[in-house]
């Protein structure tokens, strides 16, 4: 708990400086909500995205979570895997929307590309 005044601080930085950008941070989820409700194997969890946090869920037949997280960050789009079979990605300050609509499309790729048995990723990064 001794690091919460520093959590706080950026918190209230963000609060009193970026507030009126997180209409931008909510659309650029919504580009991402969009590309995994039409990519193969993967499903919003909830399915609606109401901030700039994204969540959904790996079909385990598909494969881990982990491994999703691991194959997309081999094409540059970096997540966190918080469970075994849910992947979270969150749009920020630097996350332009260009970059989100890439990113929509390597998600379905990849997931594409996992539906067919293909694995690039020999190491999974801890998680959850």
């Amino acid at each position: 708990m001794r690091q919460v005044g520093i959590i706080a601080a950026g918190a209230l930085f963000g609060l009193e400086h970026h507030r009126g950008r997180l209409v931008e941070d909510h659309a650029n989820a919504q580009i991402l909500a969009n590309a995994i409700r039409h990519a193969e194997g993967i499903s919003l969890s909830p399915e609606d995205v109401d901030t700039n946090i994204v969540i959904f869920k790996v079909d385990p037949k598909l494969c881990s979570a982990a491994q999703f997280q691991a194959e997309l960050k081999l094409q540059g789009v970096l997540c966190f895997a918080i469970s075994q079979t849910q992947v979270r990605l969150v749009t920020h300050l630097d996350v332009t929307e260009a970059q989100c609509q890439q990113a929509g499309k390597i998600i379905q790729a990849v997931a594409s590309e996992l539906a067919k048995g293909n694995i690039a990723a020999k190491e999974l990064e801890a998680a959850y």
